[in-house]
């Protein structure tokens, strides 16, 4: 049988584990992606299961096609619009 799962709380006591490297930094490909901000409520399937989008969210559209509903702050926070 498989190894029993570590329990994480924390990105610190990750490293304290015998079974894992070390802490690394990294940073996001600058791959552009397709967005759509949304001014109605919205409810798409995702990946992960059904998710919820307000007025003001954004529609992504994943690399593989994939759709995610993305908080207008988080968005502003994370992502720039380019021009094609």
């Amino acid at each position: 049988m498989g190894n029993k799962p570590v329990v994480v709380k924390g990105m610190a006591e990750v490293g304290m584990q015998t079974h894992t490297g070390p802490i690394q930094r990294a940073m996001k490909k600058p791959i552009p992606i397709r967005v759509r901000e949304m001014h109605v409520p919205f409810v798409v399937e995702t990946l992960e299961g059904v998710m919820t989008g307000a007025p003001g969210d954004y529609l992504m559209e994943g690399i593989k096609g994939e759709l995610y509903p993305c908080a207008k702050q988080v968005f502003e926070d994370s992502y720039d619009i380019v021009d094609e």
